[in-house]
């Protein structure tokens, strides 16, 4: 497995303004979101995404914690799984 930086990471993400959250939903179903990345400020390694707290994505998040994101660029793609949302 190829392991970047987070450098190298922000680098090949700097630009990209929408990102997809998949979910799992109470059924078990996949549910996938577009989200905004914010692809017009300088990015550090850190991603933030916002969402009304009534918001089924929130329901789905608390029941199952395991989501991906997924970005696309000029046919360049770039995907992490198994990602955990803060525990709160």
């Amino acid at each position: 497995m190829n392991h970047k930086t987070i450098e190298e990471i922000s680098k090949r993400m700097a630009g990209i303004d929408i990102a997809i959250l998949s979910t799992h939903t109470d059924t078990g179903q996949i549910t996938n979101r577009p989200m905004s990345n914010n692809g017009d400020v300088q990015y550090d390694g850190t991603s933030y995404y916002f969402t009304f707290e009534q918001a089924r994505t929130v329901a789905d998040i608390q029941a199952n914690p395991k989501v991906a994101l997924g970005f696309c660029r000029d046919r360049r793609y770039l995907f992490r799984r198994d990602l955990r949302s803060d525990q709160r």
